[in-house]
Protein backbone atom coordinates (compact mmCIF):
# COMPACT_ATOMS: atom_id res chain seq x y z
CA UNK A 1 0.00 0.00 0.00
CA UNK A 2 1.43 3.60 -0.29
CA UNK A 3 3.26 5.10 -3.59
CA UNK A 4 5.73 3.08 -6.37
CA UNK A 5 8.39 1.01 -4.67
CA UNK A 6 12.10 1.19 -4.72
CA UNK A 7 13.63 4.71 -5.18
CA UNK A 8 15.29 6.86 -2.86
CA UNK A 9 13.40 10.13 -2.28
CA UNK A 10 11.79 11.70 -4.84
CA UNK A 11 8.59 11.84 -2.08
CA UNK A 12 7.29 8.61 -2.83
CA UNK A 13 5.11 7.30 0.10
CA UNK A 14 7.25 4.03 1.05
CA UNK A 15 5.05 0.65 0.59
CA UNK A 16 3.31 -1.32 3.48
CA UNK A 17 2.08 -4.94 2.85
CA UNK A 18 -1.04 -5.59 5.71
CA UNK A 19 -2.28 -9.25 5.81
CA UNK A 20 -4.59 -11.14 7.85
CA UNK A 21 -3.48 -15.23 8.53
CA UNK A 22 -6.61 -17.46 8.95
CA UNK A 23 -6.60 -20.93 10.45
CA UNK A 24 -9.34 -23.31 10.29
CA UNK A 25 -9.54 -26.57 12.95
CA UNK A 26 -8.14 -28.61 10.18
CA UNK A 27 -4.93 -26.81 10.06
CA UNK A 28 -5.41 -24.90 6.72
CA UNK A 29 -3.85 -21.56 6.74
CA UNK A 30 -3.97 -18.54 4.32
CA UNK A 31 -2.94 -15.07 4.62
CA UNK A 32 -5.15 -12.50 2.47
CA UNK A 33 -5.87 -8.82 2.47
CA UNK A 34 -7.92 -6.68 4.76
CA UNK A 35 -11.19 -5.62 3.78
CA UNK A 36 -9.21 -2.15 3.65
CA UNK A 37 -7.12 -2.63 0.53
CA UNK A 38 -10.74 -2.25 -1.95
CA UNK A 39 -9.45 1.01 -1.51
CA UNK A 40 -6.24 0.70 -2.99
CA UNK A 41 -7.60 -0.91 -5.45
CA UNK A 42 -10.20 2.16 -6.62
CA UNK A 43 -6.81 4.47 -6.51
CA UNK A 44 -7.14 5.73 -3.10
CA UNK A 45 -4.03 5.25 -0.67
CA UNK A 46 -4.93 4.49 2.59
CA UNK A 47 -3.15 5.41 5.62
CA UNK A 48 -1.26 2.89 7.78
CA UNK A 49 -3.50 3.51 10.95
CA UNK A 50 -6.85 2.80 8.60
CA UNK A 51 -5.62 -0.11 7.62
CA UNK A 52 -4.37 -1.75 10.48
CA UNK A 53 -6.98 0.24 12.89
CA UNK A 54 -9.88 -1.10 10.52
CA UNK A 55 -12.51 -4.03 11.64
CA UNK A 56 -11.01 -7.50 9.85
CA UNK A 57 -13.65 -10.20 10.62
CA UNK A 58 -12.18 -12.71 13.50
CA UNK A 59 -14.01 -15.93 11.72
CA UNK A 60 -14.46 -16.38 7.55
CA UNK A 61 -15.15 -19.55 5.69
CA UNK A 62 -12.08 -21.71 5.08
CA UNK A 63 -10.80 -20.96 1.76
CA UNK A 64 -9.17 -24.54 1.25
CA UNK A 65 -10.80 -26.43 -1.60
CA UNK A 66 -13.94 -28.98 0.05
CA UNK A 67 -13.40 -27.53 3.51
CA UNK A 68 -16.58 -26.28 5.43
CA UNK A 69 -15.36 -25.33 8.35
CA UNK A 70 -14.56 -21.59 9.85
CA UNK A 71 -10.92 -20.25 10.04
CA UNK A 72 -10.26 -17.68 12.89
CA UNK A 73 -8.18 -14.43 12.73
CA UNK A 74 -4.89 -15.66 14.14
CA UNK A 75 -2.36 -12.46 12.98
CA UNK A 76 -2.12 -9.78 11.43
CA UNK A 77 1.36 -9.29 9.47
CA UNK A 78 2.74 -5.51 8.48
CA UNK A 79 5.87 -5.95 6.47
CA UNK A 80 7.75 -2.04 5.86
CA UNK A 81 10.63 -1.97 3.63
CA UNK A 82 14.19 -2.46 4.71
CA UNK A 83 15.59 0.84 5.97
CA UNK A 84 18.09 1.95 3.10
Amino acid sequence: VGGGGGGGGGGEAPRVWVGCEYECRHGHRAVVAPPHRLAEARGAVPLLSQLVGGEAPLARPCLSEGCAAAAQLQRIYVRTPDAP
